[in-house]
């Protein structure tokens, strides 16, 4: 699943995870602020979160398991404002966007 992609355990990282390996210098702390950051990051800054992974291994599996795993599509609810400059951010919570309202993440 998503955590053995970079954790061995909640608290302690693979011995080859990487800084740049992670959607924010948050997310490298435990396996649960990767995914919280990560869920983030593919919903408010998908783009972006494409771009890392097309040159980052770690970066594509976890964006493959939100893609095919979590979500049938891409959901469109947000335009991310955000531009990759080699360096993960802290916070991706941080990173501006442009919120889509009328769109629904989730059908009932």
């Amino acid at each position: 699943g998503y955590y053995s992609i970079s954790w061995i355990t909640s608290h302690v990282q693979k011995s080859n995870a990487r800084p740049e390996d992670f959607p924010s210098g948050y997310a490298s702390y435990d396996a649960f602020e990767d995914f919280a950051e990560g869920f983030a990051y593919f919903v408010l800054q998908n783009g972006e979160f494409a771009k890392r992974a097309e040159t980052n291994t770690a970066m594509a599996a976890k964006y493959a398991w939100f893609r095919d795993v979590l979500f049938a599509e891409i959901p469109q609810v947000a335009n991310g404002k955000s531009e990759w400059k080699g360096k993960a951010p802290w916070d991706v919570t941080k990173l501006g966007y442009e919120w889509h309202g009328t769109v629904n993440l989730v059908q009932r």
